[in-house]
């Protein structure tokens, strides 16, 4: 994996500093291992998905499975409704490295 720096960016924090001339195409992937920085949306998501694997061999009753798989497969729709909507067409400022520093 290359230096970010040798790029012609730094990460800092949850922000990207960058001299390079807009508009910049960026795909930003991270590992957050911290809870507490999770969307509530992602973490509903989540909790919904683990009760539908763990309903199937505990659940004695369809009924109660599909209940649940349903539960899950509304709160994964409506995080990636969230989600998809949360796109900004703003122009954002032109920061220079100096301005990142501040």
């Amino acid at each position: 994996m290359e230096d970010p720096e040798s790029l012609g960016f730094k990460v800092k924090g949850r922000k990207i500093a960058t001299d390079i001339e807009p508009p910049l195409n960026v795909v930003y992937l991270a590992r957050v291992v911290d809870p507490a920085q999770w969307d509530s949306l992602f973490v509903d998501a989540l909790i919904a998905k683990l009760a539908m694997e763990w309903s199937e061999p505990c659940a004695k009753e369809a009924r109660l499975v599909k209940a649940i798989t349903e539960d899950f497969n509304r709160k994964i729709q409506t995080a990636f409704g969230v989600d998809g909507a949360e796109g900004s067409t703003e122009m954002l400022p032109v920061w220079s490295w100096a301005d990142a520093n501040r």
